[in-house]
């Protein structure tokens, strides 16, 4: 499996997540004659092998394009989608499948064609591995009462001329591999009296309010985006990330 860890910035969470919804809504308009409420929620994915998410649910994608598809493969998901209230009348026959995987099928292709992809085939297929350029997100969606979720690789957006709001030029996560980041690990020192302060001297120990078992906070930018520990590696002082929950958000 091949895909890059990293972390989507808001906007990048926020345009997936509108090109999703929008492609869910103009696919209920088309194939199910009911209005059913629409939620879909992200998840990034920072270990897919760790995880054994492709290998638990399998991958269901186009047969031209691995960067997208569903991590379910249950009829009765759709059957209860398509066929509301009739459900129990729908015969298990070719024809029904067929219909479904069209259906599904469609679902993909909406959102293909909002990126600004083209052709990226026509029938689903299972696959075991992925070649992602970018970072695996998992998208939770809700169409009324069912839930299923899409795997994509966030790199789609690379061709989708809306992504960047305020510029014509898409906007590539490849185009940052070579950018230098500044961290910095902080903590807060005591308080000290402007008299104690102006006695200050070499060689004098000046505490702080931060416990030894207390984590850092690692900031970039002015904002904190993980926690850390301090440490040592050959020879150097170093931070041992120790969570990444802000990273996730």
């Amino acid at each position: 499996m091949k895909y890059h860890i990293g972390f989507l910035t808001q906007h990048e969470k926020k345009r997936l997540e509108e090109i999703i919804r929008e492609s869910i809504e103009s696919w209920c308009t088309e194939w199910i004659n009911y209005n059913a409420p629409i939620f879909v929620e992200l998840e990034q994915q920072y270990s897919l092998v760790d995880d054994g998410l492709i290998d638990q649910d399998g991958f269901y994608c186009l047969d031209g394009s691995d960067k997208l598809g569903f991590l379910t493969n249950s009829v009765d998901i759709w059957v209860k989608l398509l066929f509301k209230n009739i459900e129990k009348l729908i015969p298990n026959d070719t024809i029904s499948l067929f219909l479904i995987e069209n259906s599904r099928r469609d679902i993909l292709l909406k959102i293909f064609n909002i990126c600004g992809k083209n052709y990226v085939g026509n029938k689903l297929v299972n696959i075991k591995d992925v070649d992602f350029e970018g970072m695996p997100v998992v998208a939770n969606i809700l169409v009324g009462h069912e839930r299923f979720r899409l795997l994509l690789d966030s790199n789609i957006l690379n061709n989708e001329q809306m992504y960047d709001l305020s510029s014509s030029t898409p906007i590539s996560i490849a185009s940052f591999d070579d950018e230098i980041v500044a961290l910095e690990a902080k903590f807060v020192l005591d308080k000290l009296s402007i008299s104690d302060f102006m006695d200050i001297q070499v060689g004098d120990i000046i505490k702080s309010n931060h416990h030894i078992t207390e984590f850092f906070s690692i900031v970039c930018n002015g904002d904190e985006i993980a926690l850390g520990s301090l440490g040592q590696k050959d020879a150097q002082r170093a931070i041992l990330l120790t969570s990444n929950n802000e990273i996730k958000k």
